[in-house]
């Protein structure tokens, strides 16, 4: 890939898509920034849901991570699976660079406090997962079951995290 290393290129599409989505939402106008604000309040309202509800809201996170992981892992057997993980870093990159961008319409500074509040329980099962996939994204070689268990059990720590953890995380930072 014209001279550099693969990670290498990951990194250097995130970035890029993290440059755009700022600069999307910053060229947006006020008009799409309020009618993404609100977000903050949005993510903390999980923690007054009564137990039937987070049920459901841990149901649907399940469904949304498996599908994504199950995406993750069919793009990874194409023959372009590595240009096609360059291009979901750069995706994934806008969508960081967006959100961060809203927030920090919405709250100021501290937009990039409650950003990290709002990715960093689950971010740290869910990057381990996405880095091991990507870098064995196009190669011939057979996932050895201990490594597809530890991924199943990163994800579902990063699931009941993100339905459980983040959303109490968010009752207590956030005005």
């Amino acid at each position: 890939m014209m001279g550099r290393k693969y990670p290498d290129w990951l990194l250097v599409c995130f970035i890029l898509g993290l440059g755009a989505g700022t600069v999307f939402v910053n060229l947006a106008g006020g008009e799409w920034q309020e009618q993404a604000g609100g977000m903050g309040k949005l993510m903390a309202g999980g923690f007054y849901l009564v137990q039937e509800e987070k049920w459901e809201l841990m149901k649907a996170v399940t469904v949304q991570r498996s599908a994504e992981i199950t995406f993750l892992v069919v793009i990874g057997l194409v023959p372009m699976a590595r240009i096609l993980y360059c291009a979901l870093s750069g995706i994934l990159g806008i969508a960081v660079g967006a959100v961060l961008s809203v927030l920090t319409c919405e709250y100021g500074l501290m937009g990039l406090p409650v950003y990290v509040c709002s990715v960093f329980p689950q971010a740290l099962f869910y990057i381990p997962v996405w880095l091991f996939l990507a870098g064995a994204a196009g190669r011939k070689i057979r996932i050895p079951v201990r490594f597809a268990v530890l991924g199943i059990v990163l994800m579902l720590a990063g699931i009941w995290s993100e339905g459980l953890v983040n959303p109490w995380i968010f009752h207590n930072i956030i005005p």
